[in-house]
């Protein structure tokens, strides 16, 4: 009986989530120039090559006029793999050089603001650090949620951090 009800508990799940063929996409690479050993573009290159399937361009102290011009040059290299690329903060970046969509964090654009100028063509996500924040981004709007900060990092030092259990509560 029990066995039944979880086969009908994961097919709601993944109704939900969606599945690799309907746009869930399984390894998404955050690229910041400043944290690559390796030049930034071997970097992404490796990262498309291992099979990240979606790329978030964060680069939070590059000026506008560079972040665009960034984002051109990682939309060049990830052409050929079709692999969609989510500009981090950014819905102007995002428009100006045609990305896929945008991921906000929590003094970013509202998801409500963002979506006018995104459209339903554009995927907006957005960082959440609860159950709770999760249900109320989705209940907005967000096509994606971003889990975080489960583990400590050095871009973030001033984070609370969840650690797995958040993973597994969200």
């Amino acid at each position: 009986m029990i066995r039944y009800q979880m086969y009908d508990l994961c097919a709601a799940v993944v109704k939900q989530l969606g599945s690799p063929h309907n746009g869930q996409w399984n390894i998404c690479f955050v690229l910041t120039t400043e944290m690559c050993t390796l030049p930034w573009e071997d970097t992404l290159q490796q990262s498309l090559e291992a099979g990240c399937d979606c790329i978030q361009v964060r680069e939070k102290q590059m000026a506008t006029i560079d972040f665009v011009e960034h984002t051109k040059q990682v939309l060049n290299i990830v052409a050929p793999y079709q692999v969609p690329v989510i500009v981090n903060d950014r819905v102007d970046v995002m428009l100006a050089t045609g990305a896929d969509g945008v991921h906000l964090g929590k003094f970013d654009m509202s998801i409500e603001d963002a979506r006018p100028l995104c459209q339903s063509h554009h995927v907006i996500g957005v960082t959440v650090g609860s159950t709770g924040e999760a249900v109320e981004a989705m209940s907005r709007g967000a096509d994606y949620v971003g889990i975080g900060a489960m583990f400590a990092s050095v871009t973030k030092p001033t984070v609370s951090v969840g650690g797995v259990e958040l993973l597994q509560r969200v």
